[in-house]
């Protein structure tokens, strides 16, 4: 159920039986010339807006997280980047205040890659204080699931494109959608390689992205992430 939608009567009756929350996580940054800035957030919006279908009053839904580490991307018009240490510190703080209300089961649902570092640290902290913390990357954590509905992968490209299409076409202009084959030859750090190495703000073949496809990703990663949840709410942290 959404936080956003309950007054604190109804939160603390909830509260009685639900000890999960899942906590939205994006970043407001360039998507090539044809994906809009909230990408990293829409998505994440929609996974969740899925997972509460399905799982409603077993669940708690936070407010979304709309800003993120996006230093690599900063050379791009919209971006705006938020440091490691600060994302780091207002997650675990975010964290712990449901901590403090005996909300054990914390789950940060990342859309953007570039807030991995910070979400660690977070996790760390916040298991430090007795939480339970499980973070998923939808797009990495289930990159075999994925490649089997798209050719590749890659920033504002083929998977993340198709799957704007779907949840919001309104939004993406496919006459403008590019292709970028660059790859460095390792974990590099200049203050403009991201300008030269990421042309247009993108990695990947967003020319082949498509509604279809989106649709596909959105159904596998939502079902992923919901088994996931239904075991991680359980305390079943192992596979068998």
């Amino acid at each position: 159920m959404f936080l956003s939608t309950l007054n604190m009567h109804k939160f603390i009756k909830f509260q009685e039986t639900v000890n999960t929350v899942i906590i939205p996580i994006g970043t407001f940054e360039a998507h090539g010339p044809h994906c809009p800035l909230g990408t990293d957030f829409i998505i994440p919006n929609k996974l969740v807006e899925n997972i509460n279908n399905e799982l409603d009053d077993k669940i708690f839904v936070a407010p979304t997280v709309n800003y993120g580490s996006s230093w690599g991307l900063g050379v791009f018009p919209g971006t705006v980047n938020i440091s490691n240490e600060t994302m780091a510190c207002y997650i675990e703080e975010i964290g712990n205040g449901f901590l403090t209300w005996g909300i054990d089961n914390i789950v940060l649902l990342n859309g953007h890659g570039g807030n991995g570092p910070a979400l660690r640290i977070a996790a760390q902290h916040m298991a430090d204080h007795g939480a339970n913390v499980l973070v998923v990357n939808w797009w990495s954590d289930y990159m075999s699931d994925i490649l089997e509905i798209c050719e590749s992968r890659g920033h504002a490209g083929e998977d993340e494109t198709s799957v704007m299409l779907a949840i919001t076409p309104e939004f993406v202009d496919m006459q403008y959608a590019p292709t970028n084959k660059n790859e460095t030859i390792g974990k590099i750090y200049t203050a403009d390689l991201a300008y030269k190495s990421m042309e247009n703000a993108i990695t990947g073949d967003a020319t082949k992205a498509s509604a279809e496809k989106g649709q596909k990703i959105l159904a596998v990663v939502t079902k992923n992430i919901i088994d996931l949840l239904q075991s991680f709410m359980i305390g079943k942290f192992f596979k068998e």
